[in-house]
């Protein structure tokens, strides 16, 4: 469920930055990605704001999240 959630929100913010994503694996607690993205964006920048939109979302669907075990 959740790991869907991921694939499409990751497929959907590349697409809005212009990223081409050529492989996605989502293990528990990781996301391994092979991606292209162009010049006009940092790698840093575009992880960043990847983190920040996913988070937020992951967090508001399942607050249960944010719970240490």
């Amino acid at each position: 469920m959740i790991k869907s959630l991921i694939e499409h929100d990751f497929q959907v913010l590349s697409s809005w930055k212009d990223v081409q994503i050529q492989e996605l694996n989502n293990q528990k607690g990781h996301v391994y990605m092979v991606c292209s993205i162009p010049p006009k964006i940092s790698v840093s920048q575009y992880i960043g704001i990847i983190k920040e939109k996913i988070a937020i979302k992951l967090f508001k669907t399942y607050p249960s999240l944010k719970q240490k075990p």
